[in-house]
């Protein structure tokens, strides 16, 4: 099982490794591009579970138990 990462060890982890270029600015706009890419995933991960949650709400699905 993977462990999760928070943007801090994702950023700390894409700098030591693939953030490898000369030129400083190149680097912060690879940065930065990482952020965003990181916190669209975020928000579509919630924007997922919110239509899941509205979705099972109304249609009261019956789970099986086993006895």
């Amino acid at each position: 099982m993977r462990k999760k990462l928070g943007i801090f060890e994702v950023l700390k982890t894409r700098l030591n490794g693939r953030l490898r270029n000369l030129r400083v600015s190149n680097t912060q706009k690879e940065a930065l591009f990482l952020v965003v890419c990181y916190a669209l995933r975020v928000l579509l991960a919630l924007f997922r579970w919110f239509l899941g949650l509205h979705a099972s709400g109304p249609t009261k699905r019956v789970l099986p138990t086993y006895c």
